[in-house]
């Protein structure tokens, strides 16, 4: 006997899409059509018809063989509209009488109210009831079989491509990249010979100290940056961390070097150099990877070297825009099958602002990945503070309790990036 899948469209559609995957891989019942109801938009009530759109795109490629209908909701906190609006637009429609909901999405009045519905209405021949159990990440029936599946990651997967579009996000255009592997690798020595504390300090009085201004901003005007290296330049030439800085300048491409032809001291622009080649001669080295983007291009290359699975889907920078304008940034995202890990990084040791970051990317993987997703914060905090104990203890319990998310938040500090123990950390967390 054919059967009516019946999903609920809240604002995220990654439930209904595991839901309908598992359900339409199946024999039996046979799917053969699914209906997607969603709230109107009107007056207060936000619509989540486009969201619907979104699934049905999807999901259709997959599965071109099945029809969709929708249902809207005129008001999704009137248990008498909602009841009306189900008869009316679907009960009346549904084939043979065999449905199947799934009320892990929408509100929790639409679930309520649309389930008695179905469940009072005598003329269905057949009706079933399943959620999706964001902990144990299986599908439950309501009736004594109860667990009806295996850990779905295993069985039902999505594409990076396939989740921007179910959430109505394009991609955006590629900007320029500064993963220079080379320099990488010296990182990677400073990392693992203990000294990154060092670079940050010397990042702080050279990097910090010569190419902003007191503002905090990049100085663009060549004759200021002029006067600034040949009155300033002894204290980069003098200072104590220079000899192992020096083979990390050394190894950022020529056509952006801070070094001059020597490679032993810094480029100093002369009158014959414009603002613009500055600019673009300096810029890129000092401000897109040496005072941050080091980190994540650093996180990069260690996925990228353990990540050899070309199963598991990961991507860097994942930049994203809707058409109404509205954009999404992850430095990495990894998929555990269906299950969303976002992460972000920051080189930043203040407290207050790596509370900020994960704030940030415990709200954009709750955007894309739903409550079942996971976050991923990677800082230069210490867990050997001399005054605050364990910073990154103190931050990760503190983010937990404020949003209440025990096992989706993982923090990592200056110690933990070491090669292994990042890999090691960082592979537990997103598949146990």
């Amino acid at each position: 006997m054919n059967c009516s899948l019946i999903l609920l469209i809240g604002t995220n559609p990654l439930p209904n899409y595991v839901v309908a995957e598992h359900l339409l891989s199946k024999k039996e019942p046979k799917i053969d059509e699914i209906w997607l109801v969603h709230s109107e938009k009107r007056d207060s009530q936000s619509g989540t018809e486009k969201t619907a759109d979104h699934l049905k795109e999807v999901v259709s490629a997959r599965h071109p063989e099945v029809f969709f209908k929708y249902c809207s909701l005129s008001d999704v906190g009137n248990a008498g509209a909602i009841e009306r609006d189900v008869k009316e637009k679907m009960l009346e429609h549904v084939k043979e009488g065999n449905i199947h909901l799934n009320y892990t999405g929408g509100t929790k009045a639409m679930s309520v109210h649309v389930y008695r519905t179905l469940e009072q209405f005598k003329e269905l021949q057949k009706k079933t009831f399943s959620y999706l159990d964001a902990r144990g990440f299986v599908l439950k029936k309501d009736d004594e079989r109860g667990i009806v599946s295996v850990d779905l990651r295993k069985e039902v997967s999505i594409s990076l491509e396939d989740l921007a579009r179910l959430h109505g996000y394009e991609k955006k255009s590629e900007g320029k990249s500064y993963y220079w592997l080379d320099a990488l690798k010296i990182f990677k020595d400073i990392i693992a010979q203990n000294e990154l504390n060092k670079f940050l300090e010397w990042k702080r009085k050279m990097i910090r100290g010569l190419y902003y201004d007191e503002k905090g901003n990049f100085i663009e005007t060549r004759k200021k940056m002029q006067d600034r290296l040949i009155k300033e330049r002894s204290l980069f030439d003098e200072h104590s961390f220079k000899e192992k800085v020096l083979p990390l300048l050394q190894a950022i491409p020529d056509e952006h070097s801070i070094l001059d032809e020597t490679g032993q001291s810094l480029w100093i622009p002369d009158e014959k150099t414009t603002n613009e080649c500055y600019v673009t001669r300096v810029k890129p080295a000092v401000k897109e990877f040496l005072d941050g983007k080091w980190l994540e291009n650093y996180v990069r290359m260690i996925l990228s070297e353990k990540i050899t699975d070309k199963m598991i889907p990961i991507e860097f920078n994942w930049e994203l825009r809707k058409p109404e304008g509205k954009e999404f940034e992850l430095d990495a995202i990894v998929l555990n099958g269906y299950q969303v890990c976002g992460i972000s990084c920051t080189t930043d040791a203040k407290e207050d602002l790596c509370k900020l970051k994960g704030f940030e990317v415990l709200h954009r993987v709750d955007q894309i990945g739903g409550e079942e997703a996971k976050a991923v914060l990677i800082t230069c905090l210490t867990h050997n503070h001399s005054e605050r104990r364990d910073q990154v203890e103190i931050l990760e319990d503190d983010l937990k309790y404020e949003t209440g998310g025990e096992d989706k938040l993982l923090v990592l500090g200056i110690e933990d990036l070491k090669e292994d123990n990042l890999w090691k950390k960082i592979k537990n967390h997103i598949w146990g």
